[in-house]
């Protein structure tokens, strides 16, 4: 187990300082995706207390109906914000790692070979990072999107659960 966390520590630290905000996306957008996913069957499960007034009874229901809804709604565009957000922190590495090797080689020129591949290293490694993180958080995003689309449009189909 140790040496795994060594590895990943190692990959975070070749990326450069530009992984950690990286890191805080994927975790923050898999915190997310589990509370959509823990509260994926919570639709209809809270009833509504019935006050013996149909039309206010019909409202309350409503309400919560469209509570339940824009509820998933709100972590979904906080999922989209953050897939959308980590390809840019990976462009964001790349461009610090560009200059992480252009500050070598004015440095030591072409004669320190392992100077330069550190900053194209760094520069791929933030890419390569921000593209994994990113596209599955677009294609949860899409999913749920559509699930959640699905839901609203049996949601007003159906006048109770």
């Amino acid at each position: 187990m140790t040496e795994a966390v060594t590895e990943i520590l190692d990959y975070l630290r070749q990326g450069g300082p530009i992984m950690w905000p990286l890191l805080l996306c994927c975790v923050t957008m898999l915190w997310l995706a589990a509370g959509l996913l823990m509260g994926s069957g919570a639709h209809c499960q809270h009833r509504v207390p019935t006050t013996g007034v149909a039309w206010l009874d019909q409202r309350l229901y409503r309400l919560e109906s469209q509570r339940q809804f824009w509820q998933p709604q709100g972590q979904l565009q906080a999922i989209t914000l953050l897939a959308t957000t980590a390809p840019l922190l990976g462009l964001l590495g790349t461009v610090n790692g560009m200059i992480v090797m252009f500050d070598a080689l004015s440095h030591t020129g072409l004669h320190d070979g392992k100077a330069l591949s550190d900053g194209i290293a760094m520069a791929m490694i933030t890419t390569q990072t921000g593209l994994l993180v990113g596209v599955p958080g677009l294609l949860l995003a899409y999913l749920w999107r559509r699930r959640l689309a699905r839901l609203q449009r049996q949601q007003t189909g159906a006048s109770t659960c």
